[in-house]
């Protein structure tokens, strides 16, 4: 990580625009809440793996795969096609997993 730029304390800023994105819009913000909420109650700790990084591990995925199903050029190919599937590469989904999760973890306690 040492090597990535760090945008307004994330890994770099389309992990940033990403998660501003998506808590910033109510309705989204309610389901990823929920969904953090869920992917935390389910989590079976597996050691080494807490049932936090498990949690973190098993939303992050779900983020990744929900970002590129919903990939409007999903279908076309090109230069935008091509910009675009390199700025959701660059997504640190396991740190917005993590600040979910982190969250759901800081209402229970």
């Amino acid at each position: 990580m040492s090597n990535e730029k760090q945008y307004n304390g994330w890994t770099n800023y389309e992990t940033w625009s990403y998660f501003t994105w998506i808590s910033n819009e109510e309705s989204t913000s309610n389901f990823y809440n929920e969904t953090a909420a869920q992917f935390y109650e389910d989590a079976e700790p597996s050691a080494p793996l807490t049932k936090k990084d498990v949690a973190v591990y098993n939303m992050a995925d779900f983020m990744k795969s929900k970002v590129n199903d919903e990939n409007p050029l999903l279908d076309n190919s090109g230069y935008y096609l091509d910009i675009l599937q390199a700025g959701i590469d660059s997504i640190n989904f396991d740190e917005v997993a993590a600040a979910f999760i982190e969250a759901v973890i800081t209402a229970t306690a």
